[in-house]
């Protein structure tokens, strides 16, 4: 091509048109066409990138992920020209980045806390469950050279976007009693809290807001002092606060480094009595210090 062109090679865009078809036993073909325009400049050789899988995709925050990219070169000795490099032993490298919208730059993976890349699967990124906060996006760029790649040589690359849906709400249930007398003081609290978007964290990690939702509460000292809701790891109630009645008790749980407003809520309705509830009564013959043969009511 270049000698048929002749002075004209430089300023002559050549371009390559391929095509390939297929066709099944049922006779039925298909065929796809590819324009490629030459890159004229004399360059080194690189090797080629591909990237494995979709280049974006959903991900859940519990979700372990799985990024490869796959790596081939040319067998130099069938280019002309390229002796110089075929006793050469090549090596690709490739590497992984991430972007930091803080600094708007593209960190290496190894300077970032996810250190997933190891060093007998390069081409491959594995993330553990949890790895990125819920509700956010995450960017990759990985780029691969010969290992005798000249600085400053536009390199390969392939990107993938990470998409995080949002958080579930914690899971969270009231301890409580759910019939008390007049009289009787009694405290709420809550059970062991279940997120699986904070897998480790602890009881003093959450944040717990009470309130009433229904029923004459205003004499509650925590929830009066709060102005109706309550920040703390449990409601205390005295005796002889309530009148007698149906109540409603909230709470909203929310992890204090909780970015998206995620929370979960739990309710407790109460009875409260004039007098204490039925005492428990034994159904069958009994006697102090014996063992109780059938059930209790």
């Amino acid at each position: 091509v270049r000698a048929e062109l002749g002075a004209n090679w430089s300023s002559t865009p050549v371009r390559l048109e391929m095509q390939a078809t297929s066709r099944n036993w049922l006779g039925f073909s298909d065929t796809v066409t590819k324009s490629v325009e030459l890159d004229k400049q004399e360059l080194e050789p690189l090797p080629q990138l591909s990237r494995v899988g979709t280049a974006a995709r959903t991900v859940q925050p519990g979700q372990e992920v799985e990024l490869q990219v796959r790596t081939a070169m040319y067998h130099l000795d069938e280019c002309a020209q390229t002796t110089a490099y075929i006793s050469q032993r090549w090596r690709v490298a490739v590497l992984w980045y991430l972007w930091d919208d803080a600094t708007s730059f593209w960190m290496p993976l190894g300077l970032t806390r996810l250190t997933s890349v190891g060093a007998r699967e390069p081409n491959k990124a594995i993330f553990p469950a949890f790895s990125f906060r819920p509700g956010t996006t995450q960017s990759f760029r990985v780029t691969a050279a010969f290992s005798t790649t000249s600085p400053g040589i536009v390199l390969p690359e392939v990107f993938f976007n990470l998409t995080v849906t949002g958080a579930d709400p914690p899971v969270v249930r009231i301890l409580g009693p759910h019939r008390v007398s007049e009289q009787c003081e009694f405290d709420m609290r809550t059970a062991a809290i279940q997120d699986g978007n904070w897998p480790t964290a602890t009881a003093d990690d959450w944040i717990r807001q009470w309130s009433c939702v229904s029923g004459p509460c205003a004499g509650i000292p925590a929830l009066a002092a709060a102005n109706g809701s309550y920040t703390g790891e449990s409601l205390f109630v005295p005796g002889q606060i309530l009148p007698a009645g149906l109540y409603t008790f909230s709470v909203s749980v929310m992890h204090k480094n909780e970015t998206t407003g995620v929370h979960g809520v739990a309710n407790l309705t109460l009875e409260v009595l004039q007098r204490g509830p039925n005492p428990v009564t034994v159904s069958t013959p009994w006697a102090a210090d014996e063992v109780l043969p059938r059930q209790a009511s």
